[in-house]
């Protein structure tokens, strides 16, 4: 017996069809299986429901009070992409059919043709098609971030740029300084989390300048292009030792983190040759 209940969200406005296909579906379904079956009838109760609770599957009618058609199927793809979505309508149109797989539905079945055991099985198929893609997807963020590591660190083991450290005398900061390398590892690693949560959020911390001023202690401990790719590699490695999904996104997230760090850093040289030799020394 699986102790783990398969969770039910079905967002139709109809309390007759609601009732046939809850009916229906208790008794094709696994009696071996626990199931918990939650029943809203507009698309933005449903999503507040699915925001209090992680539900396996969403069964959506597409004629609801507060939304029409593939609007809610998008609305509800957009709040719960990770959560197989089954369309349930009365209309036999195929076109409107693909056109619902093609906005992030599983699937879809015509009300008037469902019964318990082709419900049934088609949830199962849908939450097994949806955990197969996720593996899939994790695989490939997995091999990608892989490639990328060892390119970073390639490049880190690399021999030094010679240009920028014949023009500033540079060192690198790993070597000379290791508890300063750390701290700026740390700061950095803070700013990926932090940078990814505005992404998700759509917070307003101010990334930017966060990056800039790490550029500029950067600069000040005479660093160059060698350091951010050393700092970068490093906090990719802690990160890494976890991959779960936000750790994904947070690794994805430092591809361009890395790029506007290294800018600020140019950007920091820049004005320190044209402030001439001292403007370096009078930072520190």
């Amino acid at each position: 017996m699986n102790d783990n209940p398969l969770k039910i969200l079905l967002i139709e406005d109809d309390a007759g069809d609601a009732r046939l296909i809850q009916a229906n579906l208790q008794f094709a379904h696994d009696p071996q299986q626990k199931m918990e079956f939650v029943h809203r009838e507009r698309l933005s109760t449903g999503l507040i429901e699915h925001g209090k609770a992680s539900f396996d599957v969403v069964l959506l009618d597409l004629g609801l009070p507060d939304t029409q058609g593939l609007e809610g199927v998008t609305k509800t793809y957009q709040h719960a992409p990770s959560i197989p979505i089954i369309v349930l309508t009365g209309n036999q149109d195929k076109e409107l059919a693909l056109q619902a797989i093609r906005a992030g539905a599983q699937d879809y079945l015509v009300k008037g043709q469902i019964d318990g055991e082709l419900l049934s099985r088609t949830i199962r198929y849908a939450i097994e098609r949806r955990r197969l893609l996720a593996e899939l997807e994790k695989t490939r963020q997995r091999e990608q971030n892989e490639q990328e590591m060892q390119f970073w660190e390639k490049l880190s083991n690399g021999q030094d740029m010679t240009v920028t450290a014949q023009l500033y005398g540079l060192k690198s900061i790993r070597k000379t300084v290791p508890d300063l390398f750390a701290e700026l590892v740390e700061r950095y690693n803070v700013l990926l989390h932090s940078a990814q949560e505005q992404k998700e959020f759509r917070g307003e911390n101010d990334i930017s300048g966060q990056i800039r001023a790490l550029a500029e202690r950067i600069g000040v401990l005479r660093g160059g292009p060698r350091d951010v790719v050393d700092i970068h590699t490093e906090a990719l490695k802690q990160i890494s030792s976890d991959m779960n999904k936000k750790n994904i996104a947070i690794m994805s997230e430092g591809r361009l983190l890395v790029l506007e760090l290294m800018g600020h850093l140019a950007a920091f040289y820049r004005n320190y040759a044209l402030g001439g030799p001292g403007a370096l020394n009078s930072q520190k």
